[in-house]
């Protein structure tokens, strides 16, 4: 029979395997500044392949002025700075895109300053645009700067309603829902949160 010490130990030790084995899975999904969101996506959409989200790019660099090819190389390259989500915004049958920063980063100038690379994410949260497929290219539909986009289950002329994820300057989390009005995304209401 094992004495108690070892038998604690024992199960210490079984504890931290069985939690070392199931990090990655509790890991899934995309991580925003320390914090994971599941975006829900349904079989059938396929992730992008690589010349759609070199399109994607593409586009986002020539939509949002503040996102250039040099601020994404400085945070890391596309691969590693951008992540690219599949959703049917309308139920065409196309696939749309949120296309999304992943975090910011600081850089060592050549002349020993810091650089902050920001052009991705906010100080709190990095930024999304949703992407919607035309049949000839994509085309920019909603944007949000430091707030999520989440898909919502209703739709308004034929297109999802959206809610943003984001927190104020005093720490209260806000969520604007926005409704398609047939020609582009517009706040409907806005629930403010308790203080944290």
């Amino acid at each position: 029979m094992l004495s108690k010490p070892k038998t604690f130990l024992i199960l210490v030790a079984y504890l931290f395997v069985a939690q070392v084995i199931s990090s990655p899975a509790q890991q899934a999904g995309s991580s925003k500044r320390g914090r994971t969101f599941r975006r829900s996506r349904p079989a059938a959409l396929a992730q992008p392949t690589s010349a759609i989200r070199q399109e994607l790019i593409q586009q986002l660099i020539g939509d949002d002025s503040t996102v250039t090819s040099s601020c994404i190389d400085k945070s890391g390259g596309a691969d590693r700075a951008i992540q690219v989500e599949p959703i049917d915004l309308n139920r065409d049958g196309k696939v749309d895109y949120v296309v999304s920063g992943t975090g910011g980063s600081i850089n060592m100038t050549s002349t020993g300053t810091m650089e902050i690379v920001d052009c991705l994410c906010g100080a709190r949260r990095c930024h999304d645009w949703l992407y919607l497929n035309t049949g000839a290219g994509y085309k920019l539909v909603f944007s949000v700067k430091n707030g999520g986009i989440i898909p919502l289950a209703t739709y308004t002329n034929g297109y999802r309603d959206l809610s943003v994820e984001t927190v104020l300057g005093n720490s209260r989390p806000v969520t604007p829902i926005y409704k398609f009005d047939g020609t582009r995304y517009q706040e409907t209401k806005q629930r403010t949160g308790r203080r944290r």
